[in-house]
């Protein structure tokens, strides 16, 4: 899977110190993206809720029929799709946490050794007809693990953690990174920015913590180009993967669960692993399939 920050020292050192305990057991964790602004409906002004109603030529270095694979049949429209802006379109992707949720649990599936989850509620405003709710808020409950103090609570935000941030060991008033995830340990916070190394809070009081941590651990190695050669090994058969499909597997099932239950606010949708389905909500078991176009049929999918 291409989450390539698994392999990197950040994401590496993040996960070796939650499972050290360094901030104790996990009570709860939040992940936000804040900066995925055009993955939503929100692009323009007022909103755009729905697909033009136009074509426009199809550029001659362009394979549409190719670009569109098992999606619905749909007109070109030059800037609407093509080239990076199918994400914010229910057609063809899922919206900011479709993009960045698997970059962002990721970490948090591999420190925790999550599964998947018992349910999930969406707390903010639906999506818009065929783009995305620009205000996204989803709650997770997963069973607990030895990482956690019991079941556990994963909070994805798509406009940031406003209304959990107020709470936290840090200047309330500097702007938070436009991703970034906040673990809640019994002991104290980590906060992993995307892209960075983790920041222990409050600092003063983990630095005992930390010490050990270092004196037990010490340096966690990692490098971006470890991710690409490790699927080259694993295709030559050297090896495995930080992230085969029995992990990526259940990553992506939960991260797409996060674009159906958006379209039912203030609902508690519980997951059926064993049947792929939400056993409380058969109107919601809709948008976990679609038909494949004809000649995009996949044997057993679509």
């Amino acid at each position: 899977m291409g989450v390539q920050s698994n392999s990197a020292a950040t994401v590496r050192t993040a996960v070796a110190m939650i499972q050290f305990g360094v901030i104790g057991k996990i009570k709860e964790v939040h992940s936000w993206d804040i900066v995925r602004f055009h993955y939503t409906g929100n692009f323009s002004d007022p909103p755009t809720r729905r697909r033009p109603n136009r074509a426009d030529e199809i550029p001659d270095s362009l394979d549409w029929d190719l670009w569109l694979g098992v999606a619905p049949q749909r007109p070109y429209v030059k800037d609407f799709y093509h080239t990076r802006w199918w994400r914010r379109w229910h057609d063809f992707g899922g919206g900011a946490q479709g993009d960045m949720g698997g970059h962002m649990m990721d970490v948090v599936f591999t420190a925790l050794e999550l599964s998947w989850p018992k349910w999930i509620m969406s707390h903010r405003t639906p999506p818009y007809e065929e783009t995305y709710s620009p205000n996204n808020k989803i709650q997770y409950r997963f069973p607990g693990t030895k990482y956690t103090t019991g079941d556990i609570d994963y909070y994805w935000y798509d406009t940031g953690p406003v209304d959990a941030k107020s709470s936290w060991p840090i200047d309330q008033k500097k702007k938070l990174p436009g991703d970034g995830s906040m673990f809640v340990g019994e002991k104290g916070y980590m906060f992993l920015p995307h892209g960075g190394m983790p920041q222990l809070l409050p600092r003063e009081e983990l630095k005992d913590a930390a010490k050990e941590f270092d004196a037990q651990v010490g340096r966690v190695e990692g490098q971006m180009v470890d991710h690409y050669h490790r699927f080259i090994d694993a295709c030559l058969g050297k090896g495995t993967t930080t992230t085969p499909f029995e992990y990526s597997g259940n990553l992506t099932e939960s991260i797409l669960m996060g674009t159906v239950v958006n379209r039912f606010p203030k609902e508690k949708l519980v997951w059926d692993a064993s049947a792929l389905e939400f056993s409380n909500k058969p109107e919601a078991n809709r948008y976990l399939r679609r038909t494949y176009r004809d000649g995009w049929h996949v044997k057993g999918l679509g």
